[in-house]
């Protein structure tokens, strides 16, 4: 069966995969709902409490790189 990854903490796509349905119960991180299309700058972000995806922008979930020059 076709399933969909998410982060687990955060709810981000994360791809998708195949699993045996038998094992859906026992997999975090997983649901068989397709996330929605989404463009550039965009990224699907699942909420397992609601069952539903939604499209966020990419910008709120990018780290900022640390700094490595020494003061």
């Amino acid at each position: 069966m076709k399933v969909y990854q998410f982060n687990p903490e955060n709810g981000i796509y994360a791809g998708e995969l195949f699993e045996e349905s038998a094992m859906l119960e026992y997999v975090e991180g997983i649901t068989t709902i397709a996330p929605p299309t989404y463009g550039p700058g965009q990224v699907p972000v699942f909420d397992p409490e609601k069952q539903a995806w939604e499209t966020m922008p990419a910008s709120l979930f990018r780290r900022e790189a640390p700094n490595t020059h020494k003061s």
